[in-house]
């Protein structure tokens, strides 16, 4: 689905571990190729390209693989499509590690998975250029250490990982059950309100119509309740 120009998500339909699942990839156009944010879970492979080809893309288009952060949904499947696409891949220094499995996952760590290089490791503000304008890394660690939102400014379009959650008509905050330190996710989130933003892609729930004031909204949801729960 294309969401605005050069803009898409991939959405596809899975089973992870015994439920069914709605993952949304993105991918922007650029002048070498699609960069492709996420990739989903085991297994995951055919059912992403599937996706991408009905927008006319493949594998075969694809020049980066940038990963939001290194939850097993999000890049399961990594191994494989590294191989068959011939791209490179770019995470946070802190989730490098995992991404080249150095480190087991801190969440489902008995899996396996294989483990890829990575090519570049990003910080914190780097900025690439796409067909849809400027790409800006944001550091937004509390879900996982190394998680990364990514902001188009021309687009209006926030690539928001498993930072927030949507359910078409409603933006929250990451889930708390798979949030290790709820409290700085909240503060991350709380540096992105003052953003131009018109839509943001979750990975979980899919693209939603939102501004920096519903980013603000979860914000102060997630103070009220974090600091309830510290009292």
């Amino acid at each position: 689905m294309e969401l605005t120009d050069s803009v898409y998500v991939f959405q596809f339909d899975t089973e992870y571990f015994g439920n069914d699942r709605t993952w949304h990839p993105v991918g922007v156009e650029t002048g070498r190729g699609i960069v492709l944010f996420d990739v989903g879970g085991p297994g995951d492979a055919d059912k992403l390209e599937a996706a991408m080809e009905a927008d006319g893309f493949s594998f075969d288009d694809v020049d980066k693989i940038v990963l939001t952060h290194h939850d097993y949904d999000h890049l399961g499947c990594l191994a494989e499509v590294y191989e068959r696409a011939s791209a490179e891949v770019v995470a946070h220094k802190k989730a490098a590690p995992y991404v080249t499995a150095e480190i087991r996952m801190l969440k489902r760590p008995e899996e396996p998975y294989p483990g890829v290089p990575v090519d570049l490791q990003l910080t914190d503000g780097e900025r690439f250029q796409t067909s849809a304008g400027t790409v800006q890394a944001i550091f937004t660690p509390g879900h996982a250490p190394g998680h990364l939102v990514f902001y188009l400014k021309d687009a209006g379009v926030l690539i928001a990982g498993d930072l927030l959650r949507s359910d078409g008509e409603f933006l929250g905050g990451p889930k708390r059950s798979v949030t290790p330190d709820l409290a700085t996710s909240r503060d991350a989130i709380g540096t992105l309100t003052e953003l131009d933003v018109e839509q943001i892609v979750c990975f979980h729930g899919g693209p939603i119509e939102a501004t920096g004031a519903d980013i603000q909204r979860v914000y102060d949801g997630l103070l009220a309740e974090v600091s309830g729960n510290a009292n």
